[in-house]
């Protein structure tokens, strides 16, 4: 008789893994039918026996011993939600000539906005994943340096609300980015020049403008993301003067059209059509390294997968920081909460593992947060899905897919806390 069929019902096989210290450690992963009794969740375990994605070695950590609280270096996250909430709560450490930057990073689904905000910040804070809308909500991420502060705020991908409906999404995910403006300094905007619609429109999308046009008194920067990836170095020069002439001439239009609902003409304005120059009278911002002229007050190309470039903008970031308190204690990494972090850690690796909608439509859950007694911290998620061929999915060969989630889902989350995370993962079939 098979491990399986000793639970009629159930899915997958014993698994002899039942903790830190079994056959393989930190990952616990099981699944059971509806209406299962707790007796019979114990008891069903899949078997880990290989996997097709590319892991980290079992019971390896990003960090080379555990680390106890009072020895976490530098900005950090707390694991209990109170402790996390009191440290947000914390006053200031403002250094004497405090300065401080807050800067929205918006632009299209999937243009790297995550991971240049990661690669800034030089921790792995933002899910990240091939697939778009991997960032539901805004976030803050939060960069400490000598005297000065940079929030970052990673915005979901500009989406517009047809699409938004029609996809199921949340309200977040059209009402996020512009309040994000709202609070920021500086808008990031964040351009994927891999994208092969790009070169044939020559132009920001529709709902990137929007938010420009709405914040025309924002300080912006353009910043050319996966430039590695773009065979003809030589376009990028034309895309970037596409790009701003395109922002140009929006503005100028609206110049116009408020100039004429008003009853009078605009100092040289003219009619605008498809292919005509920008209008002169537009004052260009001063030059930046390579950047070529611009409405955007610099522009930057970068790689924020390989961190080309990055430091450059890093730097510059810090350097445009005004004087100003700081809004967040030096020790605060981010404004996400502990579990929040947890669950959108293995959101990112499910959409990386599963193909097509199957990721969307797992619903998360923790139902269980501890942390240890030498500082490490046990988890424990449950993924409901509704269909027999999600959870085989999601199950994979053996078991390989869910241990693949997990492993790497364990090892992000010991990145951003600073501690090992026995990080186990159950799925639930919902009929």
């Amino acid at each position: 008789m098979s491990p399986a069929s000793q639970h009629p019902g159930n899915w997958g096989s014993v698994c002899k893994s039942t903790g830190p210290g079994s056959q393989h450690p930190g990952c616990a992963c099981y699944a059971v039918r509806a209406g299962a009794s707790r007796d019979e969740e114990d008891k069903v375990k899949l078997s880990v026996l290989g996997s097709a994605f590319h892991v980290p070695a079992q019971g390896s950590s990003p960090l080379a011993n555990p680390l106890s609280i009072s020895a976490l270096p530098g900005p950090h996250v707390r694991v209990i939600h109170d402790a996390h909430a009191a440290q947000l709560a914390l006053t200031p450490d403002q250094p004497s000539c405090p300065r401080l930057l807050r800067v929205a990073i918006i632009g299209a689904p999937n243009a790297g906005k995550s991971t240049l905000a990661n690669q800034i910040l030089g921790r792995k804070v933002f899910g990240v994943s091939r697939k778009v809308h991997t960032t539901r909500c805004t976030s803050a991420g939060v960069l400490t340096e000598d005297d000065a502060q940079i929030v970052l705020l990673d915005t979901p991908g500009l989406t517009s609300p047809s699409r938004s409906k029609r996809h199921g999404l949340a309200p977040s995910f059209t009402k996020d980015p512009q309040a994000s403006l709202e609070q920021a300094d500086v808008v990031l905007v964040c351009v994927d020049v891999s994208d092969p619609w790009l070169k044939t429109r020559c132009q920001l999308d529709a709902q990137t403008l929007n938010c420009l046009r709405k914040n025309p008194e924002l300080p912006s920067l353009l910043v050319l993301n996966k430039v590695d990836i773009l065979k003809g170095k030589s376009d990028l020069l034309e895309i970037t003067e596409a790009l701003s002439y395109d922002v140009t001439a929006a503005l100028a239009r609206d110049k116009r059209v408020a100039a004429e609902e008003a009853g009078s003409e605009p100092d040289g304005a003219g009619p605008l059509h498809e292919g005509a120059e920008p209008p002169k009278e537009v004052t260009r911002p001063r030059r930046h390294g390579r950047a070529p002229r611009s409405f955007f007050h610099d522009v930057f190309m970068v790689s924020a997968l390989n961190g080309d470039e990055v430091e450059t903008l890093r730097g510059y970031l810090l350097s445009r920081a005004r004087a100003s308190p700081w809004r967040f204690h030096s020790s605060v990494l981010t404004d996400q909460t502990p579990m929040q972090l947890s669950l959108d850690a293995v959101r990112a690796r499910l959409l990386e593992v599963l193909p097509q909608e199957v990721p969307y439509l797992i619903k998360q859950s923790v139902l269980h947060w501890e942390e240890g007694p030498s500082g490490e911290l046990h988890i424990i998620q449950q993924l409901t899905v509704t269909k027999n061929s999600h959870m085989r999915m999601l199950l994979g060969r053996g078991g390989s897919c869910v241990a693949a989630v997990s492993r790497l889902a364990q090892w992000d989350l010991s990145s951003v806390f600073l501690r090992d995370v026995r990080l186990n993962l159950s799925v639930k079939l919902i009929s």
